[in-house]
């Protein structure tokens, strides 16, 4: 926590005092790829769409645990290209998943500021 509380993250030379930091961003960044691996590595459309579906499933569940960082993750891999691309796939998974998808995507959206998000912390404050 030191390389936070000293600020050192706003130095240049991040590489060299902030490895904490770098490895929690790295880290951070590979876990959508992690989940991507996971549904490419399915030989047929129907498991793709399976593994799709549990990923949405996963994302409610991190919203309602509120862990807003996790569903995030979730949701980067869902939208990469590579996923994006699996139309056979994305043709089997159900209408109520993709709604589902739809709204936690606008949820966690970034427009108006992450409006939706912002909304939704301070509803769960009281």
């Amino acid at each position: 926590f030191s390389e936070l509380l000293d600020k050192r993250y706003l130095n240049n030379n991040l590489t060299s005092e902030t490895t904490n930091i770098n490895a929690a961003i790295n880290l951070d960044n590979l876990i959508p790829f992690v989940y991507a691996t996971e549904i490419l590595s399915k030989l047929t459309p129907e498991e793709q769409a399976e593994t799709i579906s549990y990923l949405i499933t996963v994302c409610q569940s991190l919203i309602k645990l509120r862990n807003f960082n996790g569903s995030m993750q979730v949701l980067s891999c869902l939208h990469s290209s590579a996923i994006q691309q699996l139309s056979y796939s994305w043709d089997l998974v159900s209408k109520a998943n993709k709604e589902k998808l739809a709204e936690f995507t606008e949820l966690l959206s970034n427009s108006g500021n992450y409006k939706n998000y912002h909304e939704l912390i301070d509803s769960m404050d009281h």
